[in-house]
């Protein structure tokens, strides 16, 4: 399968201070496709984590109660470990360089939850953490080099923990559709994937702006994993694991149209059906409002009027369901600036 780059072009519209029309193109980066390399068995009939150790994957799989280490080049299994508690699911797997890290949670209750440190030659747990909330389900779990990184399909948000306490010290909306699970950490970028929209994301964990998704060639994607070179992904219902080449595009410099950190970020998903998440930021503290107007100039609706302190904001905007498709533009009013973009609802 060729590597398709499906871009397509948003017209976004800026009104300057002194209230003067003018436009720049940008190019959007969703909706790749990836090159499929091979794909490989999965070593069980249920495996969802996956991670990589420099050489070799390890696989959990939540039937076996097993985590598995297997060759990439026909997914041979090398070595085989036990969980446990045996009554805990084993959904997220992650290498510090040394020692693979489990997320699980009881299978009956899907509470209790722990993030697991793991010896991978005896299989004996290291060290147990109980994450920032009894009440998270953590799938996904990712290692940047000095903290972990969550999934959290309870609360919908990405959480970077403290290894030693679990405390959690900061938190990242997850993407797509209500089904984001995986996570991998690769070049200071976080990757998910969501099984709703069948998409992976990478994320910027700086500015917390999904920087690009690109379809996966089967649905439902579980966990996911880089070798340096490729991508790895899990599809459980076909218990086969994927290896694809993409290309990891680095994080754009947003355009200087205002003040260095005044910025209205493009709607995401855009298009969108039901909801969109808008996200902005402002050197300011001050009264936002962001109002919605269609092609017209006719304002439709406020999506946001209040006093927000000045840094990174962002809100989830549910449309009104009279609301026609077609294109509308929303428009940001922070102190003395103005920023607009255009959204795209499809129904």
């Amino acid at each position: 399968m060729k590597n398709i780059f499906h871009l397509f072009l948003f017209l976004i519209f800026l009104i300057s201070e002194d209230g003067k029309i003018f436009s720049q193109t940008i190019k959007a980066k969703y909706n790749y496709t990836f090159e499929v390399i091979k794909t490989i068995p999965a070593p069980g009939p249920n495996c969802q984590g996956l991670t990589w150790d420099g050489n070799h994957l390890w696989v959990s799989d939540i039937t076996n109660d097993s985590i598995y280490q297997i060759d990439t080049s026909d997914g041979t299994i090398i070595h085989k470990i036990p969980t446990f508690p045996l009554d805990h699911l084993f959904e997220g797997l992650a290498w510090d360089g040394n020692y693979l890290w489990a997320s699980h949670y009881e299978s009956l209750t899907l509470t209790n939850p722990k993030i697991t440190k793991i010896d991978p030659v005896s299989g004996v747990t290291l060290w147990n953490i109980i994450p920032y909330s009894n009440n998270c389900w953590p799938h996904g779990v990712a290692w940047d080099d000095s903290y972990l990184w969550v999934n959290d399909f309870r609360s919908k948000k990405i959480r970077k923990i403290d290894p030693f306490t679990g405390v959690g010290l900061d938190s990242i909306p997850c993407p797509g559709n209500n089904g984001s699970i995986g996570l991998a950490w690769f070049n200071n970028q976080l990757f998910t994937g969501d099984f709703n929209t069948d998409s992976i994301y990478q994320i910027d964990p700086n500015n917390k702006q999904v920087v690009n998704q690109w379809l996966c060639p089967y649905t439902n994607p579980r966990d996911m994993e880089f070798d340096g070179e490729f991508f790895w992904f899990v599809a459980y219902e076909i218990a086969r694991i994927y290896k694809m080449k993409l290309t990891i595009t680095d994080v754009e410099t947003q355009p200087d149209f205002f003040d260095h950190d005044f910025y209205l970020f493009q709607n995401y998903p855009n298009p969108f059906n039901s909801s969109t998440t808008i996200s902005w930021q402002s050197p300011v503290s001050s009264w936002h409002t962001i109002k919605l107007y269609d092609l017209m100039g006719k304002e439709i609706e406020t999506i946001v009027n209040g006093y927000y302190e000045a840094g990174s904001h962002s809100t989830l905007y549910i449309i009104n369901s009279s609301l026609p498709s077609g294109v509308y533009f929303y428009q940001l009013k922070a102190g003395k600036y103005i920023q607009t973009k255009k959204m795209i609802l499809l129904k």
